[in-house]
């Protein structure tokens, strides 16, 4: 084996890769005349890849580099614990020469990652001299040193050799020493055997005598098990103690266990391996450690401890190489947040942009391989091992231009501002260094700045997030050094040393600057922080914890019933719900057929027949019974469950709770449910419980309920509408005039839902409105794609604008003083020509810069700003660079801020602490100054609270929702916030000014608390103008006007409240409804028509004239007119045309504003059923201005109301409404009702009316022979009588009607209760009803047929009550 008399056989020969390289090979490799065997190198990894069995990885020193690899050992395998080489590092290996695919491959014995930055020339110095020895000894074999070598044979393990015997026969099964001593043994075993059992190898039970194979890997596994038992921190002693409580391990030794814990420490197997990539969590006080083995940790900093929040396994068995702001992890590869996508870049050179809304790849291109870095500021910059930095278009991918950094490649970079530094290695000899020097570069010319020397050698380096000019810098040793990039004499450099077991691996800091995070190969990592109260992020948003419930002990035996054990109660949605996305709408199984009908089947083939039961219709569809909906009931079934007796089981909406896409149910799109009698049956009081009143939002373009809203609490604009509405505007359309009105019917709505219908009709008839493209698209599918954000921003503009166009020339002023922001623009020529102009907008539009401003920053870079652009010059009479600065020049009393938010800014927006809800401003020396509400000084400085915020709540499914935040307080003391969802107004909820991905800020509004006095922005009252009720400016063109009324004279205007007068309107269908035809052919209805009003009459209600009209206005129609309901409202085709109508015709703001003046005088108003003409009309009556003659003649013990024919022919004796409708006849008729029952002695007693509804079929047949015979068209008197005697010859029974004394049974007469009691034995049914033209003994008998008793009394169709309310509305 020896013939060479190879003296260094057995030695490890150092060499160069490149000696490797060159060596010959035969049977064995051979270095000169040497035969080698074992060899030891040094050099820097320049390529590593981790495998699950292997690490392979290349070695270069300088003079060449060859593949090595290093297969895991046992311990590792099972620990999963690889040896950790970096890209970088100096190592020194050991072993041995072999082939792999035909090349030469260093095969490692041992690894030693070197720490000195001197190693590598004391190897190049120690390998040049032991190859001169190599030399020196060529051919001259010592044949002393081979005696010796020979007689050294190879030591023999005895100590593996037993425990590998005794593994083979017994595994880990007990045995005894006889046992084992029987075998075959040519080695000292008793004394190895001792050895063994005195190292802990071999476990011995005294008691017993029996032995057991000590496995080492139960042992690790116990001391990991321990420490996740115990709490952190715990000795080495404490562990012992824990470990000899057990039976197994009694009798091991401190120092065997001490053995253990070591090995797992250098291991890193208690700290979950070497930390890979550490960082700041940019929304909560929270830092992020991930691991070579793929594993994320986040902790929580707790003064001088680190508690652990959260973990999860990243990747399966590759460490986690970097983490970004949108907290978003990747394994092998590099990423970059480009807007909507990453920019992720793979090993295999190829840069993909994945979109992160839908998780795809949308661009894919190739790229250099080996990208180790990448940055993006303007450009995006990747840094490659090569040592070369390529800087790309973000949004094409193209390459720009190229640097090159480093020659021998680049270990870390960062970019911040207009400045990008490196660090790598240079090429020196040959060889590869540290670059002592960090490389800085100016991004705006792409070229190189002089250099920052760093006396550590820097390994990592980071830019200070809040300033430019500080950097920080590391080396892999954890020296840590502070350098300004413009050094002064004030600027010195400071330096740490970070007390770390291995070799540093990462290094972050944290957006306020005052903390410094660094971790190690070791799998251990230090948070350094500038001072005690040290902060992660300015504004950190509160982590969540697990809410821990309280454990009780409960004994079980097998006595113990299981009811014991009680079941836990939850109050929120559990983990194993199913998510939405998950969930699948399949349809609705069919329902199974009767048993009646799979009785009669016969089978023909496979088709079944089966006759037709006589309880089921043809086609009858068979339906499931509706699910339960969280909705309120209709008003009419609310009303007949009282009318049982019942009580009522709906309660209010709370608003409590969240929907399956995890929005909360307030913010909710909430529609509109319809039952046959419309939206009238809805029950709006159930969303609303509040003072306040809500919109409705079944019109078209109500998406800005929330605007106005918002435009409703900002006092001086409510104020000046109100104003407004006063004056003798005519202009059509006016927004003004409609934000007034609108305003009106909310502040006297108490809690009542209203509509914006007039306003949002006149805005939709706007022309600039539909030329900016601000209307509602009316298609459903295009809702789901509209933005509503940035639409609502432009109508806040829009419509305050608008407004401020509408006012008169001195309100208009004062609405700029109250409303308007006070901004100097100035315009500075390059030959310094200057001009100013003082400009009033109305709408602060926010402009983020970059991701990490607050609010007050923002705010203010929006207010001055400062542009450039190229325009033409008046002085210099040519195009030139104008210069444009905008600055505040006065503090405004209102802000109406427009967020503009967007996908990149969204993430630190929704902060719970970025919205301030005050802030304070203060104009000094001209510049605005954002002043610290907690240490603020000066009589400057004023304080604007937040009184409103409009929100677009949006899901994956549904159209966007506007919601507004308003708080309704007056006292700025005090804060009331509530939520208003169109006609839900609800409390908001604590976390309303959190913004989340579904809730994206649109408008904000802020009211200057610290403003001089109210008085100065005291608005004079406008007295009322009543000329309108005077001045008849009719659009018609024709001259021969029918007049049916007299207008009010100058000593007829009230002048005080409580006039008395009478109303009634007709209408018209402006579009038909739309019904669902179902296939058992009921009728749902969707959207029920839509009217509009076509003539109101008011008619005087005392005085000398009372009954007569002095208001009777047709309106002209300025849409196609559907439907003109001439049955009901009397209105023809051509009666609204001001061409060809006869009638006055007035237009629709004229109408409302005669109406508007009359309810501010205060007037009573007398109707039938005014509830519903209200609402078509859409205005409002304060219910103490309204004398409703539904409610005076309602029945207690009856559910319908009473028609107002009805009630003229029972109570009047007259016939209304024979023909067609007629406004003022109903007015008047409904004044006479009021009348004639508000005097004492003609009060009707409802009990009286209640038996009257009970015996009317006299009154149906006198309307049937009304309708079909013109003669039978008079009042009925008591000559009549005969008449009906002789219609009824065929009666079986007379009734009589009595009058209403003799009917009142409430009285406690007894000759009441005889004549009673007589009716009942004789089937008497006569009650008398006075004559108002005869005396009171002389009565009217009408007379009708006995119902049979086999036959039930269906009601009255007119005595239904929406039935009747559509009835009396026309």
């Amino acid at each position: 084996m020896l013939s060479s008399a190879n003296t260094l056989f057995w030695s490890y020969f150092k060499l160069f890769i490149s000696d490797l390289l060159v060596m010959e090979h035969e049977d064995l490799f051979k270095y000169k005349s040497w035969t080698v065997t074992r060899i030891e190198i040094s050099g820097l990894v320049v390529e590593r890849d981790v495998g699950h069995k292997s690490f392979r990885f290349k070695l270069n020193d300088g003079t060449g580099e060859i593949p090595c690899i290093l297969w895991y050992s046992d311990d590792e395998r099972k620990m999963f614990t690889p040896p950790h080489l970096e890209l970088g590092d100096y190592v020194r290996l050991r072993g041995r020469l072999g082939f792999w695919r035909e090349e030469r491959q260093f095969i490692c014995e041992s690894a030693v990652v070197e720490e000195d930055v001197n190693a590598q020339l004391y190897d190049w110095a120690d390998t040049l001299a032991k190859q001169k020895i190599y030399s020196s000894f060529e051919h001259q074999p010592d044949t002393q040193i081979l005696q010796t070598l020979n007689q050294k044979k190879p030591k023999v393990n005895h100590d593996q050799m037993v425990l590998d015997r005794i593994q083979t026969c017994f595994g880990s099964r007990s045995f005894k020493y006889a046992q084992v001593a029987s075998l075959d043994w040519n080695i000292p075993f008793k004394e190895t055997f001792q050895g063994l059992v005195a190292k802990g190898l071999i476990w011995h039970d005294p008691d017993t005598e029996l032995h057991q194979l000590f496995d080492e890997q139960d042992l690790h596994q116990r001391i990991i098990r321990l420490l996740k038992q115990t709490a952190e921190g715990a000795s080495v002693d404490e562990l012992s103690g824990s470990l000899r409580d057990l039976e197994r391990y009694k009798h091991l030794t401190k120092p065997r266990i001490e053995r253990s814990i070591k090995f797992l420490l250098e291991q890193s197997i208690l700290y979950g391996a070497g930390v890979t990539a550490a960082g700041f969590d940019p929304a909560e006080n929270l830092i992020w450690i991930g691991g070579t083995k793929g594993q994320q940790t986040s902790y929580i900093p707790t003064g001088s401890n680190l508690l652990r929040y959260t973990s999860f396994p990243a990747h399966a068995g590759g460490p986690v190489r970097q983490m970004i702001a949108l907290e978003i992890e990747f394994g092998s590869c590099f990423c970059m947040n480009s807007g909507s996508d990453l920019l992720v870049s793979s090993a295999n050179g190829k840069i993909s942009a994945m979109n992160l809304m839908r998780g795809t790849v949308v661009k894919q291109i190739d790229a250099e391989p080996g990208i180790v870095y990448m940055k993006r500021q303007r450009l995006l910059a990747t840094a490659l091992q090569s040592g070369l930095v390529v800087f790309r278009d973000p949004a094409s991918l193209k390459i720009i231009s190229e640097i090159p950094a480093h020659t021998g490649g680049i270990s870390s970079m960062d970019m911040s501002g207009n400045y990008m530094i490196t660090t790598g290695f240079s090429s020196r000899n040959g060889s590869l260094v540290v670059d002592p020097l960090i490389k800085l570069y100016d991004l705006r010319t792409n070229k190189a700045l002089p250099p920052l020397p760093c006396s550590i050698g820097p390994h990592l380096v980071k830019f200070s997030p809040l300033s430019t000019d500080i950097v920080f810098a590391s080396n892999a040793l954890g020296s840590i050094q502070q350098l300004h990039v413009s050094p002064s004499e004030q600027h010195h450099n400071k330096f740490m040393q970070a007390d770390i077991s291995g070799y540093l691996t990462t290094m972050d800091i944290s957006s306020t600057s005052e903390m410094l995070l660094v971790g190690d190969s070791y799998g251990t990592f230090q948070l350094w922080a500038a001072h005690d109260n040290a902060q992660i992020n300015q504004f950190n948003k509160p982590s969540e914890y697990r809410d821990l419930a309280p454990t009780r002990h409960v004994e079980i035996d097998d006595d113990t019933p299981l009811s014991k054990i009680g079941m836990p109660y939850y109050t929120e949605q559990l983990c194993s719900v199913w998510p939405p996305h998950l969930k699948f709408i399949v349809g609705r199984p069919a329902p199974p057929i009767p048993q009646q009908v799979l009785e009669h089947v016969k089978m023909v083939d496979f088709v079944g027949y089966a006759p037709m039961p006589k309880n089921m219709k043809r086609n009858q569809n068979l339906v499931y019974h509706k699910e339960h909906e969280e909705h309120p009931r209709f008003r009419s079934e609310q009303a007949r469950e009282r009318a049982k007796g019942t009580k009522n089981s709906t309660v209010a909406f709370d608003g409590v709770g969240s929907s399956e896409n995890g929005i909360p149910k307030i913010y909710e799109t909430f529609e509109i449910q319809y039952s046959r009698f419309g939206v009238e049956d809805f029950d709006f009081g159930y969303y609303n419980t509040t003072e306040f009143g809500g919109l409705e939002s079944h019109i078209r373009n109500s998406y800005l309920n929330s605007l106005l809203q918002l435009f409703h609490f900002i006092w001086p604009l409510r104020e000046l509408a109100k104003t407004h509405i006063r004056s003798n505007c005519l202009r059509e359309p006016c927004l003004t005039c409609e934000l007034g009105f609108l305003c009106r019917m909310l502040e006297t709505s108490m809690g009542v839902n209203c509509q914006a219908t007039n306003f949002l009709r006149a805005f939709s008839i706007v022309p600039q409105a539909n030329a900016l493209g601000l209307l509602e698209p009316e298609h459903q599918d295009s809702k789901a794609s509209t933005n509503y954000s940035a639409l609502i921003q432009k109508c806040a503009r829009f419509i305050l604008e608008q407004v401020h166009q509408d006012l008169e020339p001195g309100t208009s002023h004062t609405f700029e003083q109250l409303l308007g922001i006070p901004i100097l623009s100035t315009t500075l020529c390059q030959a310094d020509h200057k001009t100013e102009r003082q400009t009033m907008p109305f709408v602060i539009d926010l402009v983020f810069q970059n991701k990490r401003q607050k609010f007050e920053e923002i705010l203010k870079s929006s207010i001055n700003r400062k542009s450039t652009t190229r325009a033409w010059c008046s002085e210099c009479n040519k195009y030139s660079m104008m210069t444009q600065t905008k600055e505040l020049s006065a503090l405004p009393n209102f802000m109406v801020i427009n967020a503009n938010p967007n996908t990149e800014n969204l993430s630190f927006v929704s902060k719970e602490s970025w919205l301030p809800k005050s802030i304070g401003m203060a104009l000094r020396d001209g510049e605005l100054v954002i002043v610290d509400l907690e240490h603020y000084h000066g009589s400057d400085v004023a304080i604007y609270d937040l009184r409103a915020s409009i929100v677009e709540a949006k899901s994956n499914e549904k159209p966007g929702r506007l919601v507004a935040h308003i708080n309704v307080s007056d006292d700025p003391s005090q804060s009331r916030w509530l939520v208003f969802n169109d006609f839900c107004v609800q409390t908001m909820p604590e976390d309303g000014h959190v913004f989340q991905k579904w809730k994206t800020p649109c408008i904000f509004e802020y009211a200057k608390r610290t403003h001089e006095t109210t008085s100065s922005f005291f608005l004079s009252p406008v007295e009322l103008d009543y000329n309108i009720l005077r001045n008849n400016a009719f659009l018609n063109r024709r001259q021969d006007l029918k007049i049916n009324f007299i207008p009010l004279r100058d000593h007829e205007i009230p002048r005080a409240a409580g006039y008395l007068c009478a109303i009634d309107a007709e209408f018209v269908a402006m579009t038909k409804a739309e019904l669902e035809l179902r296939s058992d052919g009921t009728k749902k209805l969707l959207r029920p028509s839509r009217y509009s009003l076509a003539r109101v009459s008011v008619v005087r209600g005392e005085g000398p004239d009372s009954g007569v009209p002095f208001i009777d206005d047709y309106i002209a129609m300025t849409e196609p007119v559907s439907d003109y309901l001439t049955e009901y409202s009397g209105i023809k085709h051509g009666d609204l045309d001001p061409n060809t109508s006869q009638h006055p015709l007035v237009s629709l703001k004229v109408a409302y504003k005669r109406l508007r003046v009359l309810i501010d005088m205060g007037c009573i108003f007398v109707g039938h059923d005014l509830r519903k003409d209200c609402r078509t009309i859409n205005i409002h009556i304060p219910p103490s201005q309204i004398i409703d003659t539904v409610k005076i003649f309602k029945a207690k013990n009856r559910q319908r109301n009473l028609s107002l024919r009805f009630l003229a022919w029972c109570l009047l004796r007259q016939d209304i409404q024979t023909e067609t409708h007629d406004s003022i006849e109903d007015a008047t008729t409904a004044l006479k009702l009021y009348l004639k029952n508000d005097k004492p002695q003609n009060r009707v007693n409802k009990r009286f009316l209640s038996n009257v509804l009970q015996n009317t079929e006299g009154y149906n047949t006198m309307r049937r022979h009304s309708k079909t015979n013109d003669k039978r068209k008079k009042r009925y008197s008591s000559s009549d009588s005969d008449h009906l005697n002789k219609k009824c010859k065929n009666q079986e029974e007379v009734v009589r009607f009595e009058s209403p004394d003799a009917m009142d049974i409430d009285s406690p007469s007894k000759n009441n209760s005889r004549r009673a009691k007589h009716r009942r034995r004789t089937k008497s049914k006569d009650l008398v009803v006075p004559s108002s033209d005869s005396p009171p003994e002389t009565t009217t008998r009408f007379l009708h047929r006995k119902t049979p008793r086999h036959r039930k009394k269906e009601p009255l169709r007119h005595e239904t009550d929406h039935e009747a309310d559509q009835e009396s509305a026309f």
